[in-house]
């Protein structure tokens, strides 16, 4: 059965936070109260997803938005959606920079079908949220946009059914009339969507209590149900409407409160793109992509309780995504650029409190030393974990995430290529540095994927052991063996450091 969400939603305008009946809005007040009354480094574990909806109906200034959809973003790390407003390829992808992992659209869905499809072919389906806001008219539920304004005359229904054909993945339904009455969902309109719907439906309008939610979940089948309700919400209600449904049997994520939890992730790290090796990730070895032989070659590590590919939000990654779930890996879509917040979120996302991470680029990362590391966080519990010895290419990396989660608060870059240094060389973590046993340490031996001469490396090794040979101490005797292959990418080591140095040399980190 798939597990029902809980999503909470803010309306910003101006600056401000705002509460809102029948669409009429009152000011509630600015980031600092939001701050105050509530606390989303707890409440990320009572929720699903946070949505920031951008209602400003005059002075409209997206900029102003983004600004502070970063503030949240940067500090609160929970799947966020963020809309309105929005009327550009170029406005959607600030909204994205910003810090979001879906964009929400409304009127362009009525006014502007083609920009969604853009949308929708640049971000992918799953990016992509459909609002849809409607009011009861006699005995039929009519679609308004422009906030609640503009009147179309389409039925709910015809409305869902545009949505879906322009591409959306998922809509959020909500009723103008229950909106801000803390009366209930509108059931009987929930209940139809469902009939008709072939994308998840996010419940929302009208949640006064606890009970609320229980109705929606039992009459409506929805997917998703969401609150805007701030007021009956405060403190620690979120945490406590969880608790209340699991009590009842309601199937719910499973989040330990807080934000620190007990699981361990291994999160490889993959993506179309790349300038040196265009589509690297997918070059086929043996009939088969880069990708496949990494997760293969990962399925042995036993000591991990998930494990997840993380790439971008990019369309080009859906084959990432779709290669991934293929082979019974979970995949996390984030940032395209910032690799660490696309792990803190990834690793807040599913409950992790320390991950081991693989470069997608490191088709042969030794699976003996992603175990090991998991071992020595367990009786250590240090922020960094690094391996000293193996070949280029042959080491992963264990991060705790309260401390990741520290970095990314403090850390100036938002390309953060060469990640390592702001950990081992801060001065403000506790980073164990283990020398690698002798059968390993082949510093020499070059085992990342940049260059053709690389894949043709890989290709030799591959095609001669075959995946069932495939671990690195077999690779390191193979190759030992047969120094000529050891050759076939030496050269590029020259051509990879002087790159590495140039680019990475150099981070920043606020002094606070």
């Amino acid at each position: 059965m798939i597990k029902k969400r809980l999503i909470f939603t803010l309306l910003f305008d101006n600056g401000n936070f705002m509460l809102s009946r029948n669409f009429r809005l009152q000011r509630v007040g600015d980031l600092d109260w939001i701050k105050k009354y509530y606390d989303f480094n707890s409440i990320a574990f009572s929720i699903d997803e946070l949505v920031i909806l951008n209602v400003e109906r005059e002075n409209i200034d997206i900029n102003k938005f983004c600004e502070e959809l970063k503030k949240l973003a940067k500090n609160y790390f929970m799947p966020l959606a963020a809309g309105g407003n929005i009327r550009s390829i170029e406005e959607a992808k600030k909204i994205f920079a910003s810090g979001a992992d879906k964009i929400i659209v409304n009127t362009p869905i009525f006014k502007m079908p083609e920009l969604v499809k853009d949308f929708v072919n640049l971000f992918g389906s799953q990016s992509v949220i459909g609002s849809i806001d409607y009011k009861k008219e006699k005995d039929k539920a009519v679609v308004y946009t422009d906030k609640g304004r503009d009147k179309t005359n389409l039925s709910v229904r015809e409305a869902i059914e545009l949505s879906e054909n322009l591409g959306v993945g998922e809509i959020y339904l909500n009723s103008i009339d229950k909106d801000g009455t803390g009366m209930g969902y509108d059931i009987e309109t929930l209940k139809e969507a469902k009939k008709y719907s072939k994308v998840p439906i996010i419940a929302a309008g009208g949640v006064g209590k606890f009970e609320h939610f229980l109705e929606g979940i039992e009459k409506t089948r929805a997917d998703a149900f969401a609150t805007a309700n701030l007021f009956y919400f405060m403190g620690d209600s979120l945490e406590k409407a969880r608790k209340f449904l699991k009590e009842r049997n309601i199937e719910l994520a499973e989040w330990e409160y807080g934000f620190k939890t007990n699981k361990i992730g291994l999160f490889l790290t993959a993506r179309v793109a790349s300038t040196r090796l265009p589509k690297k990730m997918l070059i086929e070895i043996d009939g088969k992509p880069v990708l496949w032989w990494l997760i293969q070659r990962m399925k042995v590590v036993e000591k991990a309780d998930l494990k997840v590919v993380c790439t971008s939000f990019e369309k080009e990654d859906d084959e990432i995504e779709r290669i991934s779930k293929e082979n019974g890996w979970l995949c996390f879509r984030g940032d395209k650029e910032d690799v660490l917040l696309r792990y803190l979120k990834a690793a807040s996302f599913y409950g992790i409190e320390f991950f081991v991470n693989v470069d997608g680029d490191d088709l042969f990362c030794s699976t003996e030393y992603v175990d090991k590391i998991i071992d020595i966080y367990h009786s250590s519990k240090a922020d960094y974990i690094y391996i000293k010895g193996l070949p280029l290419g042959g080491a992963p990396i264990g991060v705790k995430v309260e401390a990741l989660r520290e970095v990314c608060n403090l850390k100036m870059e938002k390309d953060t290529q060469g990640w390592g240094k702001y950990f081992k060389e801060s001065g403000l973590f506790n980073c164990l540095e283990i020398e690698a046993e002798e059968v390993f340490k082949k510093e020499d031996y070059r085992m990342t994927l940049d260059y053709e001469e690389d894949l043709e490396f890989f290709k030799k090794v591959i095609l001669s052991l075959g995946i069932e040979n495939l671990s690195l101490e077999k690779i390191i005797k193979f190759l030992d063996e047969n120094p000529e292959i050891v050759k076939i990418n030496q050269k590029a080591n020259e051509k990879y450091w002087e790159r590495f140095n140039k680019e990475h040399r150099k981070f920043k980190l606020k002094e606070e």
